[in-house]
């Protein structure tokens, strides 16, 4: 469930949406278009396949939640061509709705325009992670 949160200082990264693709779905003949949003246990994926060739859509809106204690990590990845976060998981479960080459990694292409607001919702979901884990030390 996505729950608008604010946050002092900076954006709400709540309510802000950024805007993905997963390329080279379904054989390669659909890209999986969609929107990661921060919520209050992690990150939401929606995303829904698009036929290469006409455009068309192929299938129903997807919506796939992730905890910030199932993400091992989380990265902004920059090649030449594109922007990628890359998300690593702590087990397959999440993944298995999400249309992706390496097991337990799902990739999503950013835009240029949207890479500093992408970066700023990575360092907020960097520090969850961080504090997750420091907490989950303390308990031990």
């Amino acid at each position: 469930m996505v729950h608008p949160v604010s946050y002092t200082g900076g954006t709400n990264l709540m309510q802000k949406t950024i805007p993905f693709k997963i390329p080279n779905t379904h054989g390669g003949f659909a890209d999986c278009h969609g929107l990661i949003q921060k919520t209050d246990e992690g990150i939401s994926l929606q995303f829904q396949p698009k036929d290469n060739f006409f455009g068309a859509i192929k299938g129903h809106i997807r919506l796939v939640e992730i905890p910030i204690s199932e993400i091992e990590e989380i990265e902004m990845t920059t090649t030449l061509v594109k922007n990628w976060i890359v998300i690593r998981m702590a087990n397959l479960h999440r993944t298995r709705n999400v249309p992706c080459k390496t097991p337990g990694e799902v990739r999503l292409a950013i835009a240029r325009k949207d890479k500093p607001q992408a970066e700023e919702l990575l360092s907020q979901l960097q520090l969850e992670i961080a504090e997750e884990r420091l907490r989950q030390t303390r308990e031990e």
